[in-house]
């Protein structure tokens, strides 16, 4: 599949479902989406690819979205992430601290579509 003509995004959830739907979602906008279903994937896909950004639930089994994002930082101090969550007040002070530096962008689960392409071209002008 050729690369979107407006960047390529990796999508990390551990739901196929919710992977899918936002994967379908963002292409139907012009990118070209990766998925990965963990942290240790995403780091992986994130070393191999040309990504513009990251769009990653922040609870899942495993390595946390908010250690794989520090752990991003680290190698990539440009690394944007949109992170999405259901329930966000176990990783509220994390994902605040996140949100603060500016590259990173929370949206609750359920997501709401409509809002994801703004919320996308928003952190791609950080």
């Amino acid at each position: 599949m050729a690369k979107g003509a407006k960047g390529t995004i990796l999508v990390v959830d551990d739901e196929p479902e919710v992977r899918g739907v936002t994967r379908g979602y963002i292409q139907a906008f012009g990118y070209h989406v990766i998925e990965a279903a963990s942290g240790i994937e995403a780091l992986e896909a994130y070393k191999s690819g040309d990504f513009g950004l990251i769009v990653s639930d922040v609870i899942m089994p495993g390595m946390s979205r908010i250690a794989m994002f520090q752990q991003l930082k680290i190698e990539y101090p440009n690394a944007k992430i949109i992170f999405f969550s259901g329930d966000p007040k176990n990783e509220k002070a994390n994902i605040d601290a996140l949100v603060s530096t500016g590259d990173a962008i929370f949206l609750e689960k359920p997501i709401d579509l409509p809002k994801l392409p703004d919320a996308i071209e928003a952190m791609y002008q950080r």
